[in-house]
């Protein structure tokens, strides 16, 4: 009975990881998006709303910072835990690829500015 209780607390992890993953993904992709589709300031009028919208997309990657910062924990932890995590969903692959996700999103906002 202790065994099946700690399968299923690790597929709980497991599951509760991928949902963040799945998450911070799609954020990602919105970000990507609202940053990339933002045309050239003309004026100084529409320079000033774009540096708005530039302070407001900063402000939500700031706030994300911690989000992001505990997926990669919950998923390092997983790929050091002595469970059969890593051959079920690759958590160390996802890993690898969430890290440069993630700042190309913030590189992106520095150079559209």
């Amino acid at each position: 009975m202790a065994e099946r209780r700690q399968r299923l607390d690790e597929a709980y992890q497991l599951q509760k990881f991928l949902a963040d993953y799945r998450d911070i993904v799609g954020w990602i992709e919105l970000m990507k998006t609202a940053i990339g589709g933002e045309e050239l300031a003309k004026d100084v009028a529409s320079a000033e709303i774009l540096l708005e919208r530039h302070q407001e997309h900063k402000g939500e990657i700031d706030a994300r910072e911690d989000a992001f910062q505990a997926a990669e924990a919950e998923g390092r932890a997983l790929m050091e835990a002595e469970i059969s995590v890593k051959e079920v969903c690759g958590a160390d692959s996802i890993i690898i690829d969430l890290n440069p996700d993630y700042n190309t999103v913030t590189i992106f906002l520095s150079t559209s500015r």
